[in-house]
This record gives C-alpha cells, structure tokens and sequence, in this order.
C-alpha cells in the first residue's frame, strides 16, 4: 500500500524499533531505527528536527548495543539541533539528555553524564 519512503511506513517501522528497543532487544531495534535515521537524515537535512528526533531514538540501540562512538555523535547533533529551535519539545530534548545520561555512564565519565543529568531535571525529567 505504501512506498518505501512513504511516511506513514517510516512510522510504523519507528514504532516496531522502540517496542524492541524497549524490550532490549537493541540489534533488532538497531535495524529499523537506523533505517529511519538514515531515511529522515537524507529526506530533511541533518539539522532538521525530524532527523534529531530519528538520530536520537537510533542513538539509543547504539547505546544498548555499545557502539558508543557513534550514539555520542548522534546524540550530541540531536542535543545541539534541539537547542537550537525557538521552542523544542520539551519531551524530545529530555530524551536525548537522558540518553547522554546513559552513554557518559556507560563509557565511565561521570562528570559528562552529572552535567547533562543536572540539564535533565531543570527540564523536569528524571536522571535514569
């Protein structure tokens, strides 16, 4: 019913992505949110909120999956393209703090991930 870059599909495979992300199941998830990253970087441009949006979420499998290099380099695009909209959804930008939370955890550098934990809460989110 839908074409390959259809947005309705792009959708539904981000949707199928987190559901496995969520269930950590990170390689599975990796494929299609990485897909959909490729996808929204390519269609918008690198620093359009769409491609934030999908590079963070893809940053996230990245994470799970340790391949810590290239989530810090998505997820701090993400971060910068958010601070720089007039008005970021809030919802968004906590994610990518928290996720940044998570990488500088993971790769052992607490001071990183204390200051983007601080920047989390003074949006109202939690540290995770």
């Amino acid at each position: 019913v839908y074409g390959d870059g259809h947005h309705m599909l792009q959708a539904s495979l981000t949707r199928l992505g987190q559901i496995l992300a969520h269930v950590g199941r990170w390689k599975s998830a990796e494929e299609f949110l990485g897909e959909n990253a490729r996808t929204s970087v390519s269609t918008y441009g690198p620093d359009h909120p769409a491609a934030a949006r999908a590079l963070s979420l893809w940053a996230e499998c990245l994470v799970g999956l340790g391949r810590y290099a290239e989530a810090e380099k998505a997820l701090l695009g993400a971060h910068e393209t958010f601070l720089g909209m007039e008005e970021p959804r809030p919802q968004y930008l906590r994610h990518v703090l928290s996720n940044l939370v998570k990488l500088y955890t993971a790769m052992n550098q607490p001071d990183d991930a204390a200051w983007y934990g601080d920047e989390l809460q003074k949006l109202g989110g939690e540290r995770p």
